[in-house]
């Protein structure tokens, strides 16, 4: 559910021309407010997302180092950059929320590739949600969620199951 409304918050961030892009989704730009979110029949809290520093230095021009290790895409603060930096960033923001490690502990090298989150190296995860992780962060653009819609629909379709 948190998942869901934090999909919301980006469908309204991405939907500007040109697409606002928040560039530091991590837990620690995550607020849980008072309130009631109604999904399934349970009551979850509402999330409010905070902290848009990352932003403010790509306008200025600073290339200070912004969020976190294991949560940030490499093309986060590119100026040309996409919204799948901020749908990369829910795959360890979501690992942390189903595990409550640091996503770092997920990352490896797999053989020439980069250093990055890897969805497998995830324990005890169900393998539906460590497809959906795969293919956020998916070293190959061609397989990432063309948008926040499509991922909503992948969410729905495992909170269903």
């Amino acid at each position: 559910a948190w998942m869901l409304q934090i999909c919301d918050i980006l469908t309204y961030l991405h939907g500007f021309i040109p697409p606002i892009l928040h560039r530091n989704i991590e837990p620690a730009n995550l607020i849980l407010v008072e309130g009631k979110y109604h999904y399934s029949q349970n009551s979850f809290g509402n999330l409010k997302l905070i902290g848009f520093g990352a932003i403010k230095s790509l306008v200025l021009e600073r290339r200070d180092l912004v969020g976190s290790s294991g949560y940030a895409d490499d093309c986060q603060l590119q100026i040309d950059a996409t919204p799948q930096v901020d749908l990369y960033s829910l795959a360890p923001t979501l690992a942390f929320l189903l595990t409550g490690q640091n996503p770092i502990a997920f990352c490896r090298r797999e053989g020439r590739q980069p250093y990055r989150f890897i969805a497998d190296a995830m324990p005890n995860v169900a393998e539906d949600i460590r497809a959906v992780l795969r293919r956020l962060t998916h070293l190959n653009p061609e397989h990432h969620y063309p948008s926040v819609d499509a991922l909503v629909d992948d969410l729905r379709a495992i909170a269903i199951e």
